[in-house]
C-alpha cells in the first residue's frame, strides 16, 4: 500500500485507535519496513501532544 493512505490513516483513526484490526494491522505491518511513515508518525503524535502542555492551567478548586 502506498504510503500516502497509511499516512493518512496515521493521522485519523490510528492515533485515536480507531481503526479496524485489518487495518490497524496493515498499518502497523507498514511501519515496521518504512522508514518514512515511521517518521511520520513520530513527528505527528509529537504535534499532537504539544496541543496539551502538561502545565495547563488548574481551576480553582472551589470549582470542583
Amino acid at each position: 500500500m502506498k504510503c500516502k493512505k497509511i499516512q493518512e490513516w496515521l493521522i485519523t483513526d490510528y492515533l485515536d485507535n480507531e481503526l479496524d484490526t485489518g487495518r490497524k494491522l496493515h498499518a502497523d505491518e507498514h511501519l515496521k519496513v518504512c522508514p518514512d511513515c515511521r517518521a511520520f508518525l513520530a513527528e505527528t503524535q509529537r504535534i499532537s501532544l504539544a496541543a496539551f502542555p502538561k502545565n495547563e492551567l488548574q481551576p480553582e478548586p472551589v470549582l470542583w
